[in-house]
């Protein structure tokens, strides 16, 4: 069995493991797996350990603050910047080939709809972190340029399609015309099949 884990993104207790129980037909198994909250991990182990996926839910660990930080000025700003550095890390990340930029987009936009969800009620969070992240999850050129990509491979996968359906229905008609008259060529009745089916 892989090693399996619980991440608990809100909540507390003092518990650090629970229990798997595996039934099977010769009997069973119960084993403990790991539990770890989202509270315990910082910016800092996150990126140590590659843990991208959690960043759109590291603001789960200012939720109980979040009320203050909306009428403290000093404050928005430290949370401002804590989101600024995501990004720059983020960035970093990418250039140093850690990160695939299709990736950073996702996690970002991510990021912004965790947030913006999670800010609904207190405006200035809300909008500070709308300022930082929504531009660049407006921006995500990637994005758009792998779904039109996918989008002009279908359409040419089409087109081939029917190219290749064309040249099988005039190789046909053309075998069909050689089958009538012998001393027709395969040039003159390829021709003749082509134009009929132009």
């Amino acid at each position: 069995m892989p090693y399996s884990g619980i991440l608990l993104l809100r909540g507390s207790g003092d518990f650090d493991k629970a229990y798997v129980k595996l039934s099977t037909p010769g009997g069973s198994v119960e084993y403990p797996i790991a539990i770890r909250r989202m509270s315990e991990l910082g910016i800092e182990d996150i990126f140590e350990k590659h843990l991208y996926m959690l960043l759109p839910f590291y603001i789960f660990n200012m939720e109980s603050s979040l009320d203050a930080i909306n009428e403290d000025s000093e404050r928005l700003e430290e949370f401002s910047d804590v989101y600024r550095d995501i990004l720059a890390r983020l960035e970093k990340e990418v250039e140093s080939g850690f990160l695939p930029v299709m990736s950073c987009s996702v996690i970002i936009n991510m990021i912004h709809k965790v947030a913006y969800k999670m800010t609904m009620k207190r405006e200035k969070v809300q909008k500070r972190v709308g300022d930082i992240m929504g531009g660049k999850v407006i921006e995500l050129e990637v994005i758009t340029a792998h779904r039109q990509g996918i989008a002009e491979g279908r359409t040419e996968g089409r087109q081939e399609g029917k190219t290749e359906e064309r040249a099988e229905n005039i190789a046909k008609l053309a075998a069909h015309y050689m089958s009538t008259d012998p001393l027709l060529s395969k040039e003159e009745a390829t021709k003749m099949a082509t134009e009929i089916l132009a």
